[in-house]
């Protein structure tokens, strides 16, 4: 006659399912690190060549954003101002409307990474920027000329909204006659949100699901 008895789990299967678990929350760990630290495999490249152009306010919504007071123009609105030589890929490009404050925003935190900037306008224009999230306030003072744009890098993580102010600089002589203000220009904007992707919960999920069947599992001998 076979006697068959249940025992709860060894310290030995224990102890490897609580090592699983440290391997699954390394994991989700390392990966919201890495989106946080922005690599460039994640990185997304706003390039704005499929606004519509000359003009148009962008879209609240567009890539995931809020956007206040930018509009979108083409390369060939305003030959030789930053207009089109601010242009870095494609034919379009934003800038902040009346050259006045502008700013994107988005209830999910993201990283800034970088971004071109190029006067419309004026030669030596101050550009601010400000970024909060949380806790955290970030900002960021440069100058730019209408000549060609200048990547400047923020390396931002964690933040909700990122606001533009620009002023100052001198009018170029050789565009007085078509334009003026303080307007900045912007292409290729680089943004990564710093939050995992929904596959990694789902696995953290489904890693968190095993261990608990496991836990709760016992094992019949026979003798």
């Amino acid at each position: 006659m076979n006697v068959c008895y249940e025992s709860k789990i060894s310290m030995n299967k224990l102890a490897g399912i609580v090592a699983m678990a440290s391997l699954l929350l390394v994991s989700v760990t390392a990966n919201a690190v890495v989106l946080s630290a922005a690599p460039a495999t994640n990185t997304t490249v706003l390039t704005f060549d499929d606004l519509p152009g000359h003009l148009s306010l962008v879209p609240n919504g567009y890539a995931g954003f809020q956007w206040n007071n930018f509009g979108s123009t083409t390369i060939d609105q305003v030959p030789g101002s930053g207009y089109e030589t601010g242009t870095v890929s494609g034919s379009n490009t934003i800038f902040n409307l009346g050259g006045t404050p502008a700013s994107f925003s988005s209830a999910s935190a993201f990283s800034l990474i970088d971004a071109f900037f190029t006067g419309a306008w004026n030669d030596g224009l101050q550009i601010h920027v400000v970024a909060t999230g949380g806790s955290n306030t970030y900002t960021k003072d440069f100058t730019v000329d209408t000549s060609g744009p200048v990547d400047i890098f923020f390396n931002w993580s964690g933040i909700n909204s990122v606001s533009f102010f620009s002023s100052g600089g001198s009018p170029n002589s050789s565009l007085v006659n078509t334009g003026y203000g303080t307007h900045f220009v912007m292409d290729n904007l680089s943004v990564v949100s710093s939050v995992p992707e929904p596959a990694t919960y789902a696995m953290l999920l489904v890693g968190l699901g095993f261990i608990g069947f496991m836990a709760r599992r016992r094992e019949s001998f026979c003798y």
